[in-house]
């Protein structure tokens, strides 16, 4: 039986939300890359990882990739939702270091990158509250 990939997609205020379901693999990649085509406006990318139940070192990779398009168009990306066997294999070879990453699906307030290219940093503000966060 195959298994199934769903994307839905958005955009508000600049960022683009993609929030994926299913598994992540060398068959769904294709389907996925076809999504990630970008919205003109987009300054922000939330890849919403809180229903994908596996992914294999082709959805790795094409997380990477997507990072590497993203930081030419300085776009910021950030992967949220991670759960079970993907965040298994983030743990295992470190991916945390090198996305940005964050357990809410709540879209980032603002999200800002090192100019060294570290990961994003992402803090979540309430609208109209310019205090500036606690470091």
């Amino acid at each position: 039986m195959p298994h199934t990939l769903a994307v839905s997609t958005g955009l508000r205020g600049g960022v683009y939300t993609l929030r994926v379901t299913g598994e992540i693999d060398l068959d769904s990649c294709p389907r996925l890359d076809a999504a990630l085509r970008l919205p003109v406006g987009c300054t922000s990318v939330l890849f919403d990882m809180s229903e994908v139940s596996f992914m294999d070192s082709s959805g790795l990779n094409l997380l990477l990739r997507l990072r590497l398009r993203l930081l030419k168009a300085d776009i910021r990306l950030v992967v949220v939702g991670l759960t079970g066997q993907p965040r298994g294999l983030f743990d295992l070879v470190g991916a945390h270091e090198v996305f940005g990453t964050a357990d809410h699906t709540t879209p980032p307030r603002r999200v800002t990158a090192s100019p060294t290219g570290a990961p994003p940093t992402v803090r979540s503000r309430p609208p109209g509250d310019r205090t500036t966060p606690a470091q």
